[in-house]
């Protein structure tokens, strides 16, 4: 039986975005890392390109960010190129507006 990113840990409304994407069911890396990466336990993952690697970081990212926090926040990320540095911001930056 197919996991739902609910079954994840994965709030609501990142699951109403991820939908309105297209994005309904997740992949297997995602299924292994995002409660790993929720719970906040480090996590290394290797999979082949278009596996769902993106999405796998970066769900358990948006889940802790909040916009209620006072303090600035600050996220770095090592990217192997500017190419691909460009192309997973591009990922977390196309969201439905609503």
């Amino acid at each position: 039986m197919p996991q739902s990113f609910p079954s994840l840990g994965v709030s609501a409304e990142v699951e109403h975005a991820l939908a309105a994407r297209g994005i309904v069911e997740p992949f297997r890396i995602q299924t292994l890392v995002v409660p790993e990466a929720l719970a906040g336990r480090d996590v290394l993952g290797q999979a082949p390109t278009g596996s769902g690697k993106t999405l796998a970081f970066g769900v358990p990212i948006v889940e802790r960010l909040s916009a209620d926090e006072k303090a600035p926040a600050a996220l770095k990320i090592s990217l192997a190129t500017a190419k691909i540095g460009m192309l997973r911001c591009a990922s977390f930056t196309k969201t439905p507006h609503k």
